[in-house]
């Protein structure tokens, strides 16, 4: 088996993403734009945490996102250059972020898990000697690196090197890096020094090996020796006793018995240490025959170029997630969210009461609230457990309270709404709804009594429990947790009394009785590590995923669990309400991320593609060749030789939008959304602003100002003020994020302050860029040489799944399609359902091929056209068709403006249209760049490009040539004037913006020539 066929760490680490060809990973992350959004995360991350087969928790994501940003800052800083980490440098580090925090924090898991996953991988193997050896533990010492010359391996070392000092604890004895030559030697010093990597170049004079701490010694393997004859530079290895970190660049260059000894070198350093290795050659060096190699190896590549995902397996309940981020914890949302929390288990019980008898064919049991939080006794206020106790506190002797937070639920006005501009508890609380609900009726059925003392008993028969009471009723909850005292002193800090029950036997242990009266119950790991229950139906979590890693999946596993009808484990396919309430998880978190990404998921088979080459064919040749403009700007333009410094611009702080209003995030099952909060939108004040750390917020802004590259940028302190004390932005926050109530909270300030002024500094530095980059852009003449012509052919790949039916239906597609290549003309002029394209006679070529679901298995080189380009395309086509006595003295032209490679706007974000449509009336045309998408969240000056292109046209002064952009909306006008940044604007506004509705059908066509 070939080593790309065996590479086990790899397909694992894909697995957690749900890919098992990495190809299909890259093809997620290849357009997506490099670098950070104004909250810091990284447009990778954002894409990532899409994924439909992710499990790793999106907490866990941003976390290792951020630690990745620190790295790719560090590098900055030291390096004092531009660097932004391609897609598939990212994933390398991210990776290896992933392994190694499971490494250090989870080895024993860490290590059953994959040899699980070998399990898997031999289930499939129908020859013995071709089967994977399971892992052990000395196999997790080494990582290797399969990466292509010019790849970045380099930085990406620097990067392995702070990533394995921040998650190791133990003492290294020595950290040495083994190259192989001198010369690459010296190359790796000074590279390692540029980035600020304390390092050593080993001389025979040094007159020590002794390095300082985190020091790296730089080496090269011919300087290794296993015993050291006469004089020289060699030393050595046992030069080199402990523990140590090893790193090897390019370790497989020797051949025969040289290579062996080299290896033998490398591992006696590393016999008790950790190994990362960096080779583009892993391939070349490492064949079939080599078997030991190939099984070592296969353990230890954790990264290189191929693999496919997972998809869900359906089993376990339903789920519904509401996640309110932990920035925007105002009390009146924490509230909110947890009295939703509160009336989604109560239904639950009134459900289960009133059909008990029924319910039981489906082995559902009575409904159980866990609440679970990462931090069980921190300091004041960061106790997750106090925060739950203090409401159930509040709510049970504030009745007032909580009848006011259930109304304002119930009558739709809990100020968060979802995407569609409806309050997010709209469809939710049917039974509710209709049956209605009283407080005495919650508080006896949730709390065990109607009105009493809220009261907390030390369960001393039961170590780490406290039982929760009111009055005189039975005890309704336990918290259990491992530090009772100080807990206890928490409780007492904020004037709580805690009894003591020398009498009652454990709480906990009654849960999972059949008649148990413990309706809640509160902690943390205790609930995820060796419990069982089938009760769960409602989760409140609060701050998790900050590094629980693998044992956040256990969590939804306690949740999930359904025995289902005739113990299946499935949900049932029942559309009675009262069956899928009871067989749907309900999680309310406070700052829970990981949780819309819970995946049960499926091991699929390694597929094949087969490769057919389409040719395209030009259309009309003769009338646009040379006659047609395209733009071009100067290939030796560089911005970075313009210097200006930061003004205050009125325009551009109109532009600047900063939210911090609560977001929610949604699931149901596996689609994922986000919610807001209604609209806000507030001022800094200037007794605040004159109390912050300017100096400090100077220094911040011109590391960012390194880090984004803007070094022809000038930027001035009295201009930083001048623009937070303008309010020209928009500012959407409650007043008590932004208003201090103690020099505490001045932090809080001091973030949105910088985030104000990231966001102006990237706007303003665009729009300078925009604006030397539009002086430059010239009208050429058309050509087939030209980027968006220059390809020729399409490469279509077809998956070959490995089922063996599925294979034969999928050979006859095959040839049927190699068919319409062999009869070419049919192919151009045709649209065929069985092969999705459109041919278009006025689009410079032909086929245009589509994406089609019921045809995902096809992929092709460039991409297929979505449904948005797709219905645009057939708008216009139709259009024309219907008018051709309007359009019979001019001529209409459409080319497919291709991503990276056709006409780009704004270098920054780099904006590529997906159409260019030229008008062209005798000597006269207009070139229309032309986009059609959902526009929720485009980005302004894409928008904006409508205005901004006038300029480039009056610039460029041409009476013969006319410039224009739209947006073509695929999403309905109902739906986005739902949403907060086009709630004020009509459909006219947004047309008089260019911005168009496919809504329209042909009308839309109609309008775009009207605007022309």
């Amino acid at each position: 088996m070939k080593l790309e066929k065996s590479l086990v760490l790899n397909k694992y680490l894909l697995s957690l993403f749900g890919f098992e060809k990495v190809n299909d990973l890259f093809e997620r992350l290849k357009g997506v734009r490099e670098g950070y959004d104004t909250d810091g995360k990284s447009y990778y991350a954002c894409e990532l945490i899409l994924l439909e087969g992710l499990k790793i928790p999106i907490g866990d994501i941003l976390r290792y996102d951020n630690a990745i940003k620190e790295y790719t800052e560090g590098l900055v800083r030291n390096r004092r250059e531009n660097i932004n980490l391609k897609y598939f440098q990212y994933l390398s580090v991210l990776f290896s972020e992933i392994f190694l925090d499971n490494y250090f924090h989870r080895l024993k898991e860490f290590l059953s898990n994959l040899n699980v996953f070998v399990d898997f991988l031999n289930e499939e193997i129908h020859r013995k000697e071709n089967e994977f050896l399971y892992f052990e533990e000395t196999d997790l010492k080494k990582l290797a690196y399969w990466m292509a010359t010019g790849s970045g391996k380099t930085l990406i070392m620097h990067i392995n090197y702070w990533q394995f000092l921040k998650y190791n604890k133990g003492r290294l004895d020595n950290i040495i890096l083994i190259t192989p030559n001198e010369g690459l030697s010296k190359q790796h010093y000074h590279e390692m020094q540029r980035s600020g990597i304390p390092c050593r170049l080993y001389h025979e004079n040094t007159g020590s090996l002794t390095l300082y701490q985190n020091e790296v010694l730089v080496i090269d393997i011919h300087k290794l020796t296993e015993e050291k004859k006469g004089s020289g530079v060699r030393v050595e290895v046992e030069s080199f006793e402990g523990r140590n970190l090893v790193f090897i660049d390019e370790g497989h260059k020797g051949a025969g018995t040289e290579e062996k000894t080299w290896k033998r070198l490398r591992e006696g350093l590393a016999k008790t240490g950790f190994i990362f290795e960096y080779s583009a050659t892993f391939g070349q060096s490492i064949g079939p025959k080599d078997k030991d190699l190939l099984r070592e190896y296969s353990k230890a590549i954790i990264f290189d170029y191929s693999y496919k995902y997972f998809y869900s397996d359906g089993y376990g309940k339903d789920f519904y997630v509401y996640n309110l981020r932990e920035k925007s914890f105002q009390e009146k949302f924490k509230n909110l969210i947890l009295t939703g929390n509160l009336l989604s288990f109560y239904e639950q019980i009134l459900l289960y009461e009133k059909h008990r008898e029924e319910l039981s064919e489906y082995l559902i049991e009575k409904p159980l609230w866990a609440f679970i939080g990462s931090k069980v006794s921190g300091a004041g206020i960061n106790s997750d457990v106090l925060k739950v106790v203090e409401f159930l506190k509040e709510i049970s002797e504030n009745k007032s309270l909580l009848k006011r937070n259930i109304d304002i639920i119930l009558s739709g006005k809990s100020g968060l709404i979802d995407l569609q501009g409806n309050d997010v508890f709209k469809d939710r609380f049917e039974h509710i709804r209709r049956e209605g609900c009283k407080a005495d009726d919650i508080y006896e059925k949730l709390l065990n009594c109607r009105s009493g003392a809220f009261s907390f008993f030390e369960i001393k028969s039961a170590e780490g429990e406290i039982g929760l009471k009111i009055g005189e009723g039975e005890y309704f909850g336990v918290i259990n947790i491992g530090d009772v005292s100080g807990f206890k002193k928490l409780l007492t800090e904020r004037g709580i009394e805690v009894k003591s029950d020398s009498i009652t036997p454990s709480l906990f242990e009654k849960v999972n009785e059949h008649y148990s009266n413990i309706n809640i119950i509160i902690g943390a790991k205790k609930f995820i590590e060796g419990w069982d229950s089938w009760r769960v139906c409602s989760m409140g979590l609060i701050n998790m995923g900050k590094g629980e890693g693998p044992q956040i999946i256990q969590l939804f596993g306690r949740g999930v669990r359904l025995k289902g009808r005739g113990f299946s484990l499935k949900r049932s396919d029942e559309n009675r309400y009262r069956i899928k309430a009871l067989e749907t998880l309900n999680i309310f978190g406070l700052n829970a991320d990981y949780i819309n990404t819970f995946l049960e998921t499926i091991r699929r088979e390694e597929v094949e593609y087969e490769e057919i080459q389409l040719p395209i064919q030009f259309i009309n040749e003769k009338k646009w060749k040379k006659k047609l403009y395209t733009l071009k700007s100067p290939e030796d333009f560089d911005f970075s030789s313009y210097f200006f410094q930061i003004t205050v611009n009125e325009d551009i702080l109109d532009k600047v939008r900063i939210d911090l209003r609560p977001r929610v995030s949604l699931a149901h099952g596996l689609e994922v959304t986000k919610g807001e909060s209604e609209e806000n939108i507030l001022s800094l004040e200037d007794k605040y602003i004159d109390l912050l750390n300017w100096d400090g917020i100077y220094y911040e802004l011109l590391n960012y100002k390194i880090a984004m590259g803007y070094t022809n940028l000038s930027i001035d302190k009295d201009t930083l003020t001048e623009i937070i004390r303008s309010n020209g932005y928009q500012l959407y926050a409650f007043s008590e994020q932004v208003i201090p109530k103690g020099f505490s909270d001045l932090d809080k300030l001091h973030e949105i302050v910088l985030m104000v002024l990231k966001t102006y500094i990237d706007k303003f530095y665009n729009d300078m860029l925009r604006k030397e980059e539009s002086k430059r852009l010239q009208p050429v003449y058309l050509v087939k040489e030209d980027e968006n012509l220059a390809y020729g052919e399409y490469t279509v790949k077809i998956e070959i799944p490995a089922d063996k039916k599925e294979q034969k239906e999928r050979q006859k597609f095959i040839k049927k399609i190699k068919g319409f290549v062999k009869n070419i003309e049919k192919l151009y002029q045709d649209d065929l359902k069985e092969f999705p394209r459109i041919h278009f006679d006025r689009h410079l070529y032909t086929p245009l091929l589509l994406y089609k679901k019921d045809k995902d298995f096809i992929k092709t080189i460039p991409t297929q056209l979505n449904e948005g380009e797709f219905e645009f395309i057939g708008c216009l086509r139709n259009y024309l068709k219907a008018h051709k006595e309007r359009f019979k003295n001019e001529e209409i032209f459409l080319l497919r403006n291709l991503s990276r490679k056709g006409i780009r706007f704004f270098q920054r974000s780099g904006f590529y249209p997906d159409f260019i449509m030229w008008r062209k009336i005798k000597d006269k045309q207009t070139i229309a760049f032309v986009d059609p998408k959902g526009i929720r969240h485009v980005e302004d000056e894409k928008i904006q490009l409508h205005e901004n292109i006038k300029e480039l046209e009056k610039t460029i002064g041409r009476g013969d040539l006319k410039l224009e952009s739209f947006i073509l909306s695929v999403s309905e006008f109902k739906k986005i004037k739902k949403t907060c940044a086009y709630s004020k604007k009509d459909k006219k506004d947004l047309e008089r913006e260019h911005v168009l509705f496919m809504e329209d059908k042909e009308k839309v066509i109609n309008k775009l020539f009207e605007m022309l």
